[in-house]
């Protein structure tokens, strides 16, 4: 559903190097070798922008109450981004519940209710946060960043590992509580987002996977709301999504590619 984010978003569209995809790969961890897999890494339709608003609404509506759910959301949200001019706009994380894929190619969004809109979740963008994701990016995609057709061989799953070792660098070396929860953030959201070496690898992730549940846990149960620096209002719900997410990904894969379990809370 492409759905309306906010102000200037540094995850829109029309940013090449923003495009990312979920790998399909071969599905045995067993053999000694294997040909790599391609997958399009087309543009996720939860970073596109449109309007601040929907194009539908206008100022006579809101007044007289004649939005519906779907307007009154993107108002709402809209006017929270005025008021905190810190964030640039919104990364949507989950569209709204009971939207079939078929129904999401074309949806009817007269007909969703007040219910639906609030089940979804966002990230709100700081330019740390943008700088982040981008970053992110090219650490886990290297040469590949941004392209449209990607290439996995199952030595990814051994430069994923490599990049959990940069990350786990850049934390100890940063004092700084938010930035780190903004790393932990972009570097989950990318490894969800190019998900072949769930499995498509050559073992070992299992240490990926813990330790970056490790390093989220320590992270919430040690620092306040405050600390973290996200809003309550957006970010908080979005991220805490985002990892029930990867948890699900990660938990859901079957035994034989050894990725344990996400405890991160």
């Amino acid at each position: 559903i492409n759905m309306p984010q906010g102000k200037n978003n540094r995850r829109g569209r029309n940013n090449k190097k923003k495009k990312r995809g979920a790998g399909h790969g071969k599905n045995s961890q067993r053999k000694p070798a294997a040909a790599p897999t391609a997958t399009a890494a087309s543009t996720n339709t939860s970073s596109n922008v449109d309007e601040n608003v929907p194009a539908s609404f206008n100022a006579d509506d809101e007044n007289k109450g004649n939005m519906t759910p779907y307007e009154r959301h993107f108002v709402d949200k809209q006017k929270w981004l005025d008021q905190n001019t810190l964030y640039d706009g919104g990364m949507l994380i989950k569209g709204p519940d009971g939207v079939s894929k078929e129904e999401a190619e074309d949806p009817d969004t007269s007909k969703f209710t007040t219910e639906q809109m609030n089940s979804m979740r966002y990230i709100m963008i700081t330019q740390h946060r943008s700088d982040q994701l981008d970053q992110m990016q090219d650490l886990i995609m290297g040469d590949q960043a941004g392209e449209s057709m990607v290439m996995f061989r199952r030595s990814f799953g051994s430069h994923v590992i490599g990049t959990w070792r940069q990350i786990q660098q850049q934390l100890a070396d940063n004092n700084n509580t938010a930035e780190k929860l903004d790393i932990l953030m972009a570097y989950t959201f990318l490894l969800k987002s190019h998900n072949t070496w769930m499995h498509f690898n050559q073992g070992g992730m299992d240490t990926v996977v813990k330790g970056l549940a490790e390093a989220w846990k320590n992270l919430l149960r040690d620092n306040d709301d405050e600390s973290l620096g996200w809003d309550l209002e957006y970010s908080k719900p979005g991220i805490l999504h985002l990892l029930a997410e990867f948890q699900s990904d990660v938990e859901g894969m079957d035994s034989e590619f050894g990725l344990g379990e996400f405890n991160y809370m």
